[in-house]
């Protein structure tokens, strides 16, 4: 038992750190997200101003749209992955106080 409890509690000390990496990572995506879709709002003003066609500023809208669909996936994807890492810690977490109670218990 007390060579588990070692072992859970080395799983958790690694498991922890890049939870905590990921999450900064992600704020950073959310921002670039932002960044990007205000630069979008910005290009489409700029191909108004220029140009006022509308098939230039509907391709660019629809590529724009494009671009953030396609962060927002893989920012959901990177959102579920932490989650199931956040599961796992909370499991490893669980079973250490099931180990300690088991030893008070024995006491």
């Amino acid at each position: 038992m007390r060579n588990e409890k070692q072992y859970l509690n080395n799983l958790l000390k690694q498991m922890k750190q890049p939870v905590e990496e990921d999450q900064q990572r992600l704020q950073f995506q959310k921002q670039m997200l932002k960044g990007g879709v205000l630069g979008l709002i910005a290009i489409v003003c700029l191909i108004w101003a220029q140009q006022p066609s509308w098939l230039i500023a509907m391709v660019s809208i629809i590529v724009g749209i494009i671009l953030m669909l396609a962060g927002s996936i893989k920012n959901t994807l990177n959102n579920t992955q932490i989650l199931r890492q956040h599961i796992d810690i909370k499991t490893i977490e669980y079973r250490l106080a099931e180990i300690n109670k088991e030893k008070d218990l024995q006491k």
